[in-house]
């Protein structure tokens, strides 16, 4: 009944169109949609308890209450939470994963003591596998410049990528797992600021830039990409990697509101806190008169747009639409308010 729901949904969207706001024009869906497909949706119900919601069933995570859940992944049967609680007094986070609603704590599932200072930076579910990369203290350390690693853990076995000082612990490191190859962005840091970034494939080191930082990974059957950021200008450009060539963002794109890229179909779509790009026209996030227009996640998938939006800078509401129709929303109790953080498309 939900996939029929969701279904119906999106087949009166593609029927009908849907007009953004913000534009004379209409943005056109693809007529050739999945038969049926499942949206997943990671969050806080109104009781701040870690939950997901698939279509609109919610599920609450087990030993979730004062959790927050990040992101939801689903591999083949299996489905995935990210989850993390900071400690109201000491503001220490804890970092969990739930796999079919059961939890697990990472440090302990890692091996790693609270002393160890774990920094979580990214995690990857694929074919039963988990990975995760992150930050912890260097227990060889002998002086300030290799006192931490970075490393990446597949089922908990572990490979240090560099050790470093503490002047890279808030650089990105984002990873992907593409044609079973581990692809982490990472920014090193020797001595007095002298950044060095780039990527790691299976454990190998690419240097690509002194001056720019990477931070996401897209591919395509073209090859695999980068998003890299100039340090001091801002300025955005896609970095090819088997190619090795660079070629800059649209001029329209506001490196300074940019938030995320995303390609499908040949498409390359361009957010920004209220407005996206398709292409080179320019789309509102929100409905015409529609408080929602602050944007929390945006994905495409066949030409159908998936976005969360809450209705104001203090976050009070939110809501998930496909092509503009409204499927969830959050339920607010008292002083208690839910959440929608990230979402997740899967075709059936």
């Amino acid at each position: 009944m939900k996939n029929l729901f969701l279904h119906l949904i999106v087949t009166l969207t593609v029927l009908f169109s849907c007009r953004q706001a913000g534009t004379d024009d209409n943005e056109t869906v693809n007529k050739n949609t999945p038969a049926s497909y499942d949206l997943y949706v990671a969050g806080n119900d109104e009781n701040n308890t870690a939950s997901y919601w698939k279509n609109t069933a919610k599920t609450i995570l087990s030993s979730g209450a004062g959790c927050t859940a990040t992101k939801v992944t689903v591999d083949n049967t299996d489905v995935y939470v990210e989850g993390i609680k900071i400690d109201p007094s000491t503001y220490i986070p804890k970092y969990y994963y739930w796999k079919n609603n059961i939890r697990y704590d990472i440090e302990q599932q890692l091996g790693l003591q609270p002393s160890d200072g774990f920094k979580l930076k990214d995690m990857a579910f694929k074919n039963g596998d988990v990975y995760i990369v992150g930050n912890i203290k260097n227990p060889s350390s002998t002086n300030m410049n290799d006192a931490y690693q970075l490393c990446y853990w597949k089922n908990g076995s572990k490979t240090v990528l560099h050790t470093h000082n503490a002047g890279t612990l808030t650089s990105e490191s984002d990873m992907e797992i593409i044609n079973n190859d581990i692809y982490i962005t990472a920014t090193k840091n020797y001595n007095s600021g002298n950044y060095d970034a780039g990527y790691y494939k299976n454990g190998t080191y690419y240097f690509l830039s002194n001056t720019k930082n990477f931070f996401k990974f897209l591919y395509n059957a073209s090859g695999v990409y980068l998003i890299a950021r100039h340090r001091q200008t801002g300025a955005l450009e896609e970095y090819n990697l088997s190619a090795n060539t660079y070629m800059a963002f649209p001029s329209y794109i506001n490196p300074i509101d940019f938030r995320n890229v995303e390609w499908d179909n040949g498409n390359k779509y361009y957010t920004s806190l209220q407005n996206y790009y398709k292409n080179s026209t320019q789309y509102s996030l929100g409905s015409a008169g529609s408080p929602f227009v602050f944007c929390d996640d945006f994905k495409v998938l066949d030409n159908n747009i998936y976005k969360i939006l809450h209705k104001d800078n203090s976050g009070i509401d939110y809501k998930v639409y496909i092509n503009n129709v409204e499927v969830l929303t959050t339920t607010n109790t008292g002083n208690q308010n839910g959440r929608f953080r990230s979402l997740t498309i899967i075709p059936n």
